[in-house]
């Protein structure tokens, strides 16, 4: 069965956004964000196919729409019907134990994510190839 309020909520944004002009952008071609859905355990959520949520992973950077996905997994985004992954434009991966030929994909290169300590990640940035980033540390 479809998870209800997360169908609901992806209707409704998609709707809205699907009614606005292009967002506007700055000096720098930066858009303005008018929404930001950030989905946890993707994995849930992505298996429905759900037309919504792949029109605002497809269509809203224009209008000013960010989706965030979190995953334990990158499988998660590697569904049959859909590749998630061709429409991902910042990846965060921190440390897993998973291996993706997915990810390989994406990252441009095999990478052992289960090496990375806490609160590093890897991402690929426009111009620079594949980066390691400090993004958190805890405190003792």
């Amino acid at each position: 069965h479809l998870l209800l309020l997360p169908a609901l909520l992806f209707d409704a944004a998609h709707g809205y956004l699907g009614r606005l002009d292009d967002s506007p952008m700055d000096g720098a071609k930066n858009r303005a964000l008018r929404l930001v859905l950030c989905v946890d355990e993707a994995r849930l959520v992505l298996s429905y196919q759900q037309q919504s949520l792949i029109g605002l992973v497809r269509e809203s950077r224009s209008k000013g729409g960010v989706v965030m996905f979190i995953s334990q997994s990158p499988d998660d985004f590697d569904q049959k019907t859909e590749n998630f992954l061709e429409n991902i434009g910042l990846t965060l991966c921190f440390r897993t134990a998973a291996r993706s030929t997915a990810l390989t994909s994406l990252l441009g290169q095999q990478v052992d994510l289960n090496g990375l300590k806490n609160g590093t990640c890897v991402t690929r940035l426009s111009g620079s190839g594949l980066s390691r980033i400090k993004a958190f540390s805890f405190e003792s």
